[in-house]
């Protein structure tokens, strides 16, 4: 009996300008090639703090995918989000933009530590050696 392949968690960012296809990428590359032809058709889901996936849909539709959409943007609402696509078999669950979420939890951050910030995500990375992963 041949063994089925280890599902592997990816995890993938888009960078550019207003405008430049990043959404419509993510939803194509990622969402609707994997849902479609590795996992038969699960679920796709997007934390939308943007509303822009509304006008994604019709490319789901025709593939036969359902494309749950949630514009709270919130962390505490994208949390929710990720359980409830645990929770539904999703195979891919996206974020888009991460900008505001991030904000809010910088702004939180400073309220708790007296207005004391990190300039990036990986600003408190500990240094990696040669054979360590590294954060990104």
């Amino acid at each position: 009996m041949k063994s089925a392949p280890p599902i592997v968690p990816i995890k993938v960012g888009f960078f550019g300008g207003q405008g430049a296809g990043k959404t419509t990428s993510a939803a194509m590359l990622d969402a609707l090639a994997l849902a479609k032809e590795l996992h038969n058709g699960a679920p796709v889901w997007v934390t939308d703090t943007e509303p822009g996936w509304q006008f994604l849909r019709p490319m789901f539709a025709p593939e036969g995918l359902k494309l749950e959409q949630r514009t709270v943007p919130t962390f505490k609402a994208m949390l929710a989000d990720i359980r409830e696509a645990e929770r539904s078999g999703a195979c891919v669950y996206a974020v888009d933009s991460l900008t505001i979420i991030w904000n809010e939890l910088m702004q939180s951050f400073k309220a708790k530590n007296g207005g004391a910030s990190r300039s990036t995500p990986g600003a408190t990375l500990r240094r990696c050696g040669a054979n360590t992963p590294r954060a990104f």
